[in-house]
């Protein structure tokens, strides 16, 4: 079935290159082939251009809201760890998670310094030949004037398409011109918005995510836009019953709980610890499609296995 995610991960990047000149038909191909949307068939049809092997160096400018704290990058995800140092930024500098929200970082993001000119005949005086513009973020925020939801910096933040200057300067400067789009990791970067706290005054308090709709927005700022179209809404969001952000001394593995997630398995094993360390989570994606999180503490105390959440997105 021809989906979003895959329109997204497939159709859009064919688009894009065409669109930019990028691509080249091998021999035996001609320009005038049907493409279909998947990655075999365009592989079969296009290669690398010319001018893309001789360009020895270009510049991608990977701008978005997080740039609002300055923090580091995945900001809009750790923001809503608890226990993370991205978490007490957040905390310390624009309240808890479930009344400020990064829906609301993404607004304060007002880019009104930005001069893309400027920047842009910088990168050519250091010898790019090529430039590459952030389109989307995990945060699911377009930088452009997209049409398939309301979250971009035209209705949000800039009010500007940023796209659309980086665009125009890279060309009148002569270098080619891309963009990056990473919003196919969204739905599942975000599920931590959908989370609470374990632990403190707010224990069990879910995030904005987790309440906000768009009823919610009449009278503010993002009146007439979905949150959920923005957060995506909860597949996997973090169950009932965390109690802890620490885990005491034990023996065996422990199972802490598990779930069914859309056809995986969600489950959480504490390996044997020697002392009480405070835990730091990490994710990413692994082999098959399978999001890794693993929980540290301390070095050499959580043992060679684990702890760590494994989730199966297989479908």
């Amino acid at each position: 079935m021809f989906t979003r995610r895959r329109f997204i991960g497939t159709g859009l990047a064919s688009t894009l290159a065409m669109r930019a000149g990028a691509s080249q038909p091998m021999a035996g191909a001609t320009a005038a082939e049907p493409v279909s949307a998947d990655w075999r068939s365009l592989a079969a049809a296009w290669r690398m251009p010319d001018w893309f092997r001789d360009a020895k160096f270009g510049i991608w400018a990977h701008w978005g809201a997080q740039a609002v704290p300055a923090f580091g990058d995945w900001y809009g995800r750790l923001m809503y760890v608890q226990g993370d140092p991205f978490y007490r930024h957040h905390l310390e500098h624009y309240g808890h998670p479930s009344k400020t929200g990064f829906l609301e970082i993404e607004n304060l993001w007002k880019a009104e310094h930005w001069e893309p000119e400027a920047l842009i005949g910088l990168y050519k005086r250091a010898g790019a030949r090529y430039f590459t513009s952030l389109a989307c973020h995990h945060d699911n925020l377009d930088t452009f004037d997209s049409t398939h939801h309301g979250w971009n910096t035209l209705r949000v933040g800039p009010k500007r398409d940023i796209v659309g200057g980086w665009e125009k300067a890279a060309r009148r400067a002569g270098l080619r011109f891309g963009v990056s789009n990473h919003s196919s990791h969204s739905w599942h970067w975000y599920q931590t918005a959908y989370g609470y706290d374990a632990e403190g005054p707010l224990k069990g308090k879910r995030y904005d995510a987790a309440t906000l709709r768009r009823e919610d927005g009449t009278g503010t700022w993002w009146e007439g836009l979905d949150p959920q179209d923005l957060y995506n809404g909860p597949y996997f969001a973090p169950p009932d019953g965390i109690g802890s952000i620490t885990v005491s001394p034990g023996g065996a593995p422990v199972s802490v709980f598990s779930s069914s997630v859309n056809g995986g398995s969600l489950e959480y094993r504490l390996a044997e610890l020697q002392d009480t360390p405070s835990l730091r989570v990490k994710q990413g994606v692994g082999s098959n499609n399978t999001l890794v999180t693993t929980v540290s503490g301390q070095s050499g105390q959580l043992g060679e296995h684990g702890p760590k959440l494994l989730v199966d997105l297989q479908r």
